[in-house]
């Protein structure tokens, strides 16, 4: 049996173009119809490309996941820039306050507390680059108070007023002092969602 050749296919990737097409009509305008030169194809036109549905599938599951990877990481980014979360945090740790001021240290405690809470309350509503500024304030005391924190955290039993409490409050407060931190660079860089408020 002869083994047939490529060439012998009628394979329309095989089968050589030809070199020139038949001439054309004479054109309406006299002209003298010519002939026609061979189309020209360029590199991504004579390769073919074949992809199978595994290929594709796994090619949309890929962009499908770091479309959802990139969406996960900006809306983090974006929630812990936002202002008024950190003021949303920093509320809480206000109203804790106060109930030491009642229960520990006594009702003058609130003397500091209480301007805390308006700044952070004001921060919330301004926002913007004055918010920004108004936050900074109380960060600023947090910072201060970072030694003591780490401190009643590698302390066993915790801490004399709160007890285990401390365990919780530390935590949050540090967390809360990278919201401050965060938010208050993206007001005033100008990037927050609130920037063109």
């Amino acid at each position: 049996m002869a083994i047939r050749k490529a060439t012998d296919c009628h394979c329309p990737l095989t089968t050589p173009l030809p070199s020139t097409y038949p001439p054309l009509a004479p054109s309406r305008l006299g002209g003298v119809a010519g002939t026609r030169k061979t189309p020209s194809f360029n590199a991504v036109q004579r390769v073919p490309y074949f992809i199978d549905h595994r290929t594709l599938k796994c090619v949309r599951y890929r962009h499908e996941e770091l479309s959802f990877t990139r969406g996960t990481s900006m809306a983090i980014m974006n929630f812990l820039s936002d202002i008024r979360n950190a003021a949303i945090a920093n509320a809480v740790i206000v109203v804790f306050h106060i109930y030491i001021a009642f229960a520990v240290e006594g009702v003058s405690f609130l003397v500091i507390v209480v301007p805390v809470g308006v700044l952070i309350a004001a921060a919330y509503f301004i926002k913007g680059k004055i918010g920004a500024a108004l936050l900074a304030l109380p960060t600023l005391g947090y910072l201060l108070v970072v030694p003591d924190m780490i401190e009643a955290l590698t302390t066993s039993g915790g801490d004399d007023d709160v007890g285990w409490v401390v365990y919780i409050l530390a935590p949050f407060w540090l967390f809360t002092i990278v919201l401050n931190i965060m938010s208050i660079v993206a007001e005033v860089r100008g990037t927050s969602k609130y920037a063109k408020d």
